[in-house]
């Protein structure tokens, strides 16, 4: 589409972009990053629906090769991110050991964007530096004074816990916005209590990158 053609816009059609080339004589389709305003469906004489879409390239892209999508801004404003690391684990309902930090190791997840959890070890490791949101969930299945839950970052701080104090299927949540750098990894940790073995019925974590 040109400019002042008087033609409504085709759907999906690059309405215009801004390119970043690494050279001179780089190809606009393999920049190496760019923005483009695309005409979303439903264009006509009276609606030109149209959202921001912004491309960067990973280090084992070269210059030949096109860059990904990492962010849009729709037609009504609403962002979506789709590289956002990102994970919720399925359920853990085996017995924990009295004396122990429980690092719990759920092999399952639901979703895991980035495969920044790892389900043999039970760690999510941040991929950048950044803020990070987690939470877990526990319900234990024998009424005992424990677990103490926590966000264990790098095998050690745990920045405040929490504590699941109640009879049988009482459950206890825990959120936590911890400071990470790339590299340093979180584990969920259910510790006994006054040598008290807990016993979940169900427990599971996830988290995601806020900023």
């Amino acid at each position: 589409m040109t400019p002042n053609d008087n033609a409504n816009a085709s759907d999906n059609e690059v309405l215009g972009q801004v390119s970043f080339l690494p050279y001179g004589a780089g190809s606009i389709a393999a920049a190496s990053a760019k923005i483009e305003a695309v005409a979303e469906s439903g264009q006509s004489g009276s609606a030109n629906p149209t959202s921001l879409r912004f491309y960067t390239k990973p280090s084992s892209a070269g210059p030949g090769n096109s860059g990904t999508e990492r962010m849009r801004i729709n037609q009504d404003g609403y962002v979506t991110i789709p590289n956002q690391p990102n994970f919720l684990t399925h359920t853990h309902s085996a017995a924990l050991s009295a004396n122990n930090y429980n690092y719990i190791v759920i092999a399952n997840s639901y979703f895991n964007v980035g495969t920044c959890y790892n389900g043999s070890n039970g760690r999510f490791t941040a991929p950048i530096d950044g803020y990070y949101f987690f939470y877990g969930m526990y319900t234990g299945e024998n009424s005992v004074s424990a677990p103490v839950l926590g966000f264990h970052k790098n095998g050690g701080s745990h920045q405040g816990e929490a504590l699941n104090y109640g009879s049988t299927y009482d459950g206890t949540s825990m959120q936590q916005v911890k400071q990470l750098s790339a590299g340093d990894y979180v584990n969920w940790s259910c510790r006994d209590w006054n040598n008290q073995t807990p016993d979940p019925w169900h427990t599971w974590w996830g988290g995601y990158l806020l900023y």
